[in-house]
């Protein structure tokens, strides 16, 4: 019984990540997928972010920089390229697990 329950669950854990790999490369084939992803206005696209959106769209020169400038790595691209989408999956399984932290982190 415990070995059909554990095949059942790898079978989950495989068609989960599958849809999720599958879902990844639909959304990143879009035109200016990641051109769009830079925005500001994508980040605050999470309901949980409309406050800190506010306040950045009033704060005078921080309003000049864009959320990823300060949160995210920006020493190459493949490294800024590789956190982002790190943060993005952490964010997505995070705010679906109903465990969404009060402050965002700078990097």
């Amino acid at each position: 019984m415990k070995i059909r329950q554990l095949k059942i669950s790898a079978l989950s854990i495989f068609l989960l990540f599958s849809l999720l790999v599958l879902l990844t490369l639909i959304a990143c084939s879009s035109p200016n997928f990641i051109t769009r992803s830079e925005t500001s206005e994508y980040c605050k696209s999470c309901h949980v972010m409309e406050a800190e959106y506010e306040a950045w769209m009033h704060s005078g020169a921080h309003r000049r920089k864009m959320c990823v400038e300060c949160h995210l790595p920006n020493e190459n691209r493949a490294v800024h390229y590789w956190q982002k989408s790190l943060d993005g999956l952490k964010d997505l399984v995070v705010f679906h697990s109903g465990r969404i932290p009060l402050l965002s982190k700078i990097i």
